[in-house]
């Protein structure tokens, strides 16, 4: 299981060993365009939605979720929290920036939100803020840290009016798993990709996780 979490590990005593995923949906004109802020999902395993005495109130759990997601992220919604096979899912809205990079100036690019961004090589990259990771590392050093199991999911649309060939490594496509894989994606269809577990830790250790590359014409 991942021990990390981008913007939950500060709260992983009360989550040890749950599962999150971090779900988003990006159109080819967000990817080709200037950074932007949009919404993503984030769901949670905790350990109960509601109090196991009281069950008109949330648990203790479920209530520390919802204070560290509204401390990090002002403009969150919390969706409501459900039981979904023996679990139990806290669901929020978090921002989210998608676009291409702007290399013309002389300052580096880095993340202020959790980010998927190309660059001028077509790359696209599942990104994560340095100020994340550092508490990411504070964490780490507690006693008693848990384990959470941590999965990137993000749906990518082709709203373009031409086919878009696209190439990945090491993750599911549409729930099929793929050490490489390529594919043409038709205008208005669309791919979900998972990324793999390496994939995951490598985003929160060194900020940025390949998702996939958009492939261009040999002709060209």
């Amino acid at each position: 299981m991942h021990k990390r979490l981008a913007f939950l590990s500060l709260i992983a005593l009360s989550l040890a060993g749950c599962k999150v995923e971090h779900v988003s949906q990006v159109t080819d004109s967000q990817l080709e365009g200037p950074i932007q802020t949009v919404q993503a999902t984030a769901r949670i395993e905790v350990a109960a939605c509601t109090d196991y005495q009281d069950k008109s109130k949330p648990s203790n759990s479920l209530i520390e979720a919802n204070n560290f997601i509204q401390k990090l992220f002002t403009t969150s919604e919390f969706h409501g929290c459900k039981n979904e096979n023996l679990n139990s899912i806290a669901t929020y809205t978090i921002p989210m920036d998608v676009g291409t990079i702007d290399t013309s100036g002389n300052n580096a690019w880095s993340p202020k939100n959790i980010t998927i961004a190309k660059n001028q090589q077509e790359n696209v990259f599942f990104c994560i803020p340095q100020n994340i990771i550092k508490g990411i590392q504070k964490y780490e050093q507690q006693p008693m840290s848990g384990d959470i199991d941590l999965t990137v999911i993000i749906k990518y649309i082709n709203d373009s009016k031409s086919e878009i060939p696209i190439s990945f490594w090491a993750a599911y496509a549409n729930n099929a798993p793929y050490v490489q894989g390529n594919g043409n994606l038709p205008p208005n269809g669309d791919v979900t990709l998972t990324l793999s577990n390496v994939s995951s830790d490598q985003a929160l250790k060194e900020g940025a996780a390949f998702v996939f590359t958009k492939v261009k014409d040999k002709k060209q």
